[in-house]
C-alpha cells in the first residue's frame, strides 16, 4: 500500500519538517502586513478621526460646526469650516476609503465623495488615515495642529495665532 511505502514516508517527514518553516513566515509576513500596525480607533474609523481632527482644529481656534448634509441631500460633510469666505469641508480618508497596502491611495469611493464636495462649492482638505495616524503617534498636539495649518495655509487660509503658556 501507499501508506507504507518508504518514498511515502519520507514526503510525510518532509513535509512535516517544513510545517513549523512554514508557520514561522506567515507570522512574520502578518507581523510586516502594514495595515496590522493601525489598530486605534481614532484612526480606524471615521468617527474617531473626525473627533480626533475636531479636537486639533477646536484647540487651533477653528471652530468646525456640526456634521451636516449638503443643501441637495446628497452628501455628508464631516467637518464643516467657514472661514474668511472660504466653506472648507475637512474630509478623513478612514482605512476602508484606501488601498490596502501603502502608499494607501485613496479608493475612487473617496474621490467621488471628494469630487462631489468639490461641485457643490466646498474646498475639500482630505486626512488620510495613515497620515493622521503618523502625526498623532508623535502624541505632541503642536505638530498635529502644524499638520492641520499646514494643510489651511495651502489653501491661502489664515489661522489665527494661539498663544501657549
Amino acid at each position: 500500500t501507499i501508506g507504507q511505502s518508504p518514498e511515502y514516508e519520507q514526503l510525510q517527514q518532509h513535509h512535516l519538517e517544513q510545517q513549523p518553516q512554514q508557520q514561522q513566515q506567515q507570522q512574520q509576513q502578518q507581523r510586516q502586513f502594514s495595515s496590522w500596525k493601525f489598530r486605534d480607533p481614532a484612526v480606524l474609523s471615521t468617527q474617531g478621526l473626525e473627533a480626533s481632527v475636531r479636537q486639533c482644529l477646536d484647540q487651533l481656534g477653528l471652530c468646525p460646526g456640526p456634521p451636516c448634509i449638503t443643501l441637495d441631500g446628497v452628501e455628508r460633510v464631516g467637518l464643516p469650516l467657514k472661514h474668511n469666505g472660504v466653506s472648507v469641508a475637512w474630509q478623513v480618508v478612514p482605512p476602508a476609503l484606501c488601498s490596502r497596502n501603502p502608499p494607501y491611495t485613496p479608493t475612487c469611493e473617496a474621490q467621488i465623495h471628494k469630487w462631489a464636495l468639490q461641485y457643490r462649492g466646498y474646498t475639500v482638505l482630505q486626512v488620510p488615515f495613515h497620515e493622521w495616524a503618523s502625526v498623532l503617534e508623535s502624541g505632541d498636539s503642536m505638530i498635529q495642529a502644524g499638520y492641520l495649518q499646514n494643510r489651511l495655509n495651502g489653501l491661502g487660509v489664515r489661522v489665527p495665532k494661539t498663544t501657549t503658556f
